[in-house]
């Protein structure tokens, strides 16, 4: 079973995660690259906190969102990289 501090482990070499549960009972999820990029903001009203099959749901989909950036990351490093081959002129 998915939770957020699995997540916080998983992305600890890249994302700042919190989570914060207001008033109400609904949870806010901010993930922050580590990079200074933009924070990624999830917010789940307490109906969505009581169905356990959603929430993992929801868990496995700010997982493959966190993943995305990641390699998307990755794959910008490498372009730096590799840079301009020899004869190509870059645009």
């Amino acid at each position: 079973m998915k939770c957020l501090s699995r997540l916080t482990y998983i992305f600890a070499d890249s994302f700042a995660l919190k989570g914060i549960i207001d008033q109400e009972g609904s949870l806010t999820i901010t993930a922050a690259p580590l990079d200074g990029g933009e924070p990624y903001t999830w917010r789940f009203s307490a109906r969505y906190l009581k169905n356990g099959a959603l929430f993992q749901t929801l868990l496995d989909d700010i997982e493959h969102e966190l993943l995305k950036h990641n390699k998307q990351k990755a794959q910008l490093q490498i372009d730096d990289l590799v840079g301009t081959p020899v004869g190509q002129v870059s645009r």
